[in-house]
This record gives structure tokens, C-alpha cells and sequence, in this order.
């Protein structure tokens, strides 16, 4: 059980182990991939009769832009050429789509080693000895993503469904739902409405997509975010003891979405970063941005070259 008031902030490395691309693989995904899978899962299935092949001249025409822009961010390169900015959105969902239907979890994906995972739910479930105790929601605990996919969320209700089989289905979506992983960037179809819809089910490829509907909950780094999701963000973060970051970037950009570190200018909690592959340099210049010296004289910031899993047994 997690009771010190904790929030997980995720990056792309975050969903790595479990089949996800990161940084300049959902580049090269995008770049060789997106005009076969927007074939496939969009024109193919346009029942209209303007030229589809149209369709496709577009794409290409998004595809060999992004190439040539060199640009290593497709959020960035959408924010710089806005006029891609809804087919930049459907390259990325169709590339999650072909991930997640790919993803595997526990023993079975690539590195065992790196199941953060199953680590963090068995510390949160380890008190639930009862079958009939399924508290989960009594941990202390928050996450915050910037990732697209849902592989984090489908592993939390997989995994606590299947836990406690003698517990009716409804009573254990009830009490799943109260921990909320607060999507910054939007996620295309929420698991928590898709626990008994056919409609974009987890690991289901679907050939017959509605692009407007992919694409509608999905937002760029750059882009302005609801208030709704700021406030539920900013009371978490507000009130933590402790900051995990795994599998983050820690890029400028992202950092100042969640106002890191101005907004910690009275009390400070602990933050805790994975920096797996990073030089000692980098992770100085990483502490450097955490650390607010304006408002505290000193910072609590353990950021290490690890994996997650290694971060969250050492200091979770």
C-alpha cells in the first residue's frame, strides 16, 4: 500500500518495456508506416465517391514534409506546420493502434527485468489479503501522463479485474475508477469507457476507423489544455510528499505544462527521476531544472541512470 501522498509523472520510457515507441522510433514508425496504415484502416473504408487517391496523395504529402523537416518531434513539427495538424494527430494514434495491438505485459514482454508494472500493482494490492477487501483507491497515489497510449491503464483494470474474481464486475469498476490517470495529452478511446464496448476494446485492430473520432481527444504538447484537467493536475501536485518521474524527457516544454518548479515555492516534495542512459552531465542539467533555488535553498531530487523498476524499488 502507497500511503505517502505520492504522484507518478510518465513519459514515453515509461510504456517502452511493454511494446511503445519512443522519440525517434515514433518518428521512423510514422514516416514508414502511416500512409499504408492510413490506407488500411481510413480510405479503404471512405464510402464516398470523391477520389481516394487524393486522400493518399495527402498523406505522402505529410509524410515526406515531416521527413524533410528533420524535425525529431512530431508535436513539434504539427505546432510549427499546423496545417498537418489533424492527419500529425492520426499518425500518431494509428501508430499507438499497431503498438498496442502488438504490447504484451508481465513475463512476456522483451525484458522481464523492466516490468515496472506488475511491481507497482503488487505494491498497491499486497494489504488486499481479503476477497472481499478490493480498497485499492485507499493508496496514495496519482499519475500523470504525456504518453498517447493506454497500456497503463488497461494493465491496472486487466490485472485488478482478474485479481478478484468473486467480486462482482460492476463493484470492481466502481472502486478502479476512483484512481484517476490524468492524460495531458488526451488519449483517443479511454479504457474506462471501453470495459464492455467492442468499440476500440484494447488490442482489438479495428480496419474501419472514423479519423475525426480518433483524433478529437487528442492534443499536441503545444497545444492549450482544459481547465478541468489543470485544476485536477495542479491539486495533486500541490499537495504531494513525493514527485516520481519515470521514463521522462524531461524536456523544457513538458516540464512547463505542469509549472515545474515554479510552483513549489513554499513546500518542496521529494522528487525521484529514472534517467536511464543519461550522462552525468545531463542528469546535473535535469536537477538544475527541478531544483526552484529562487524560492528554497536546497531540493530533495534524486535523479538516477535507471530503469523504473529499478527507481520504484529503491526508493517507492
Amino acid at each position: 500500500m502507497i500511503n505517502n501522498k505520492t504522484v507518478v509523472v510518465l513519459g514515453a520510457g515509461a510504456s517502452k518495456p511493454y511494446g511503445y515507441p519512443i522519440g525517434l522510433e515514433l518518428r521512423n514508425q510514422i514516416i514508414e508506416n502511416f500512409v499504408n496504415w492510413y490506407r488500411e484502416s481510413i480510405v479503404n473504408h471512405l464510402r464516398l465517391t470523391s477520389d481516394k487517391q487524393g486522400f493518399l496523395n495527402n498523406a505522402q504529402n505529410f509524410v515526406d514534409t515531416f521527413k524533410k523537416s528533420s524535425n525529431l518531434s512530431i508535436d513539434l513539427f504539427i505546432s510549427r506546420n499546423p496545417k498537418f495538424n489533424n492527419i500529425g494527430k492520426l499518425a500518431i494514434v494509428l501508430a499507438i493502434i499497431n503498438s498496442e495491438i502488438k504490447s504484451e505485459y508481465r513475463n512476456e514482454i522483451d525484458e522481464p527485468t523492466q516490468d515496472w508494472y506488475s511491481y507497482l500493482y503488487h505494491r498497491m494490492t499486497e494489504n488486499l489479503i481479503d476477497k472481499n477487501d478490493i480498497s485499492i483507491s485507499n493508496n496514495q497515489i496519482d499519475f500523470i501522463t504525456f504518453n498517447y497510449d493506454r497500456s497503463f491503464d488497461y494493465f491496472l483494470y486487466d490485472s485488478f479485474n482478474n485479481s478478484f474474481s468473486e467480486i462482482s464486475y460492476d463493484k470492481k469498476i466502481q472502486e478502479l475508477n476512483k484512481i484517476i490517470i490524468h492524460h495531458i495529452n488526451g488519449i483517443y478511446a479511454p479504457i474506462q469507457k471501453t470495459y464492455r464496448s467492442q468499440n476500440y476494446s484494447y488490442k482489438s485492430k479495428h480496419l474501419n476507423y472514423n479519423a475525426d473520432t480518433l483524433t478529437k481527444n487528442i492534443e499536441v504538447i503545444y497545444s492549450n489544455r482544459s481547465s478541468e484537467l489543470l485544476n485536477g493536475i495542479n491539486d495533486k501536485l500541490d499537495n504531494a510528499e513525493r514527485v516520481f518521474f519515470l521514463g521522462f524527457g524531461y524536456a523544457n516544454e513538458n516540464l512547463n505544462a505542469l509549472d515545474i518548479p515554479n510552483r513549489w515555492k513554499k513546500r518542496a516534495p521529494q522528487i525521484f527521476g529514472s534517467a536511464f542512459g543519461f550522462t552525468n552531465n545531463e542528469i546535473a542539467v535535469i536537477t538544475s531544472k527541478l531544483n526552484n533555488e529562487k524560492y528554497r535553498k536546497s531540493a530533495d531530487i534524486k535523479i538516477v541512470n535507471c530503469d523504473c523498476l529499478s527507481l520504484l524499488r529503491e526508493y517507492l
